[in-house]
Protein backbone atom coordinates (compact mmCIF):
# COMPACT_ATOMS: atom_id res chain seq x y z
CA UNK A 1 0.00 0.00 0.00
CA UNK A 2 1.63 3.49 -0.86
CA UNK A 3 -0.08 5.86 1.22
CA UNK A 4 1.99 9.53 -0.59
CA UNK A 5 3.44 10.98 -3.60
CA UNK A 6 6.83 9.26 -4.22
CA UNK A 7 8.84 7.37 -6.56
CA UNK A 8 9.83 3.52 -6.30
CA UNK A 9 12.56 2.05 -7.46
CA UNK A 10 13.00 -1.73 -7.54
CA UNK A 11 15.77 -4.35 -9.20
CA UNK A 12 14.74 -8.15 -9.36
CA UNK A 13 17.33 -11.08 -9.77
CA UNK A 14 16.33 -14.95 -10.09
CA UNK A 15 18.52 -17.41 -9.51
CA UNK A 16 17.82 -20.40 -11.79
CA UNK A 17 16.25 -18.04 -14.53
CA UNK A 18 13.47 -18.85 -16.84
CA UNK A 19 10.36 -17.05 -15.06
CA UNK A 20 8.19 -14.38 -16.04
CA UNK A 21 7.33 -11.25 -14.46
CA UNK A 22 5.35 -7.96 -14.47
CA UNK A 23 4.73 -4.78 -12.88
CA UNK A 24 0.91 -3.03 -12.28
CA UNK A 25 -0.23 -0.22 -10.16
CA UNK A 26 -3.93 0.00 -8.74
CA UNK A 27 -5.01 3.18 -7.96
CA UNK A 28 -7.14 2.88 -4.65
CA UNK A 29 -9.98 5.22 -6.35
CA UNK A 30 -13.24 3.32 -7.53
CA UNK A 31 -13.42 2.89 -10.81
CA UNK A 32 -10.10 3.78 -11.65
CA UNK A 33 -7.93 1.90 -14.18
CA UNK A 34 -5.09 -0.03 -13.51
CA UNK A 35 -1.72 1.01 -14.95
CA UNK A 36 0.45 -1.38 -16.88
CA UNK A 37 3.93 -0.50 -15.20
CA UNK A 38 5.29 -3.39 -16.78
CA UNK A 39 3.77 -6.30 -19.08
CA UNK A 40 4.83 -10.32 -18.61
CA UNK A 41 8.37 -10.22 -19.88
CA UNK A 42 10.84 -14.06 -19.80
CA UNK A 43 13.83 -13.86 -18.08
CA UNK A 44 16.12 -15.96 -19.59
CA UNK A 45 20.02 -16.69 -19.01
CA UNK A 46 21.11 -14.40 -21.40
CA UNK A 47 19.33 -11.04 -20.29
CA UNK A 48 20.73 -8.92 -18.11
CA UNK A 49 21.60 -10.70 -14.83
CA UNK A 50 19.80 -7.45 -12.59
CA UNK A 51 16.10 -5.86 -13.71
CA UNK A 52 15.31 -2.60 -12.43
CA UNK A 53 12.76 -0.61 -13.39
CA UNK A 54 11.37 2.91 -10.95
CA UNK A 55 7.30 4.30 -11.34
CA UNK A 56 6.13 7.65 -10.32
CA UNK A 57 3.26 6.92 -7.77
CA UNK A 58 0.83 10.58 -7.85
CA UNK A 59 -2.05 8.73 -5.99
CA UNK A 60 -2.57 6.35 -3.35
CA UNK A 61 -2.46 2.70 -4.83
CA UNK A 62 -1.10 -0.36 -4.67
CA UNK A 63 2.29 -1.55 -6.48
CA UNK A 64 2.25 -5.64 -7.85
CA UNK A 65 4.74 -7.11 -8.89
CA UNK A 66 4.51 -10.65 -10.14
CA UNK A 67 6.69 -13.34 -10.77
CA UNK A 68 5.16 -16.16 -12.08
CA UNK A 69 7.31 -19.93 -12.65
CA UNK A 70 5.82 -22.14 -14.91
CA UNK A 71 8.45 -24.82 -14.29
CA UNK A 72 8.53 -27.48 -11.47
CA UNK A 73 12.28 -25.91 -10.87
CA UNK A 74 12.84 -23.95 -7.41
CA UNK A 75 14.06 -20.89 -7.80
CA UNK A 76 15.77 -18.18 -6.04
CA UNK A 77 13.90 -14.41 -5.98
CA UNK A 78 15.78 -11.62 -4.75
CA UNK A 79 14.31 -8.07 -4.62
CA UNK A 80 14.87 -4.54 -3.19
CA UNK A 81 13.40 -1.64 -3.31
CA UNK A 82 13.52 1.94 -2.73
CA UNK A 83 10.81 5.00 -2.13
CA UNK A 84 11.61 8.28 -2.75
CA UNK A 85 9.95 11.63 -2.27
CA UNK A 86 8.43 13.00 -4.73
CA UNK A 87 6.58 16.90 -4.95
CA UNK A 88 4.78 18.34 -7.45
Amino acid sequence: MILQKCIIVWELRVVGWEVSYNAEFKPDVEDAYTVIIQKATKMSPTDEPVVSNSFKVVELGKLLLTIDNPTLKKKRLLYRFKIKPYSD
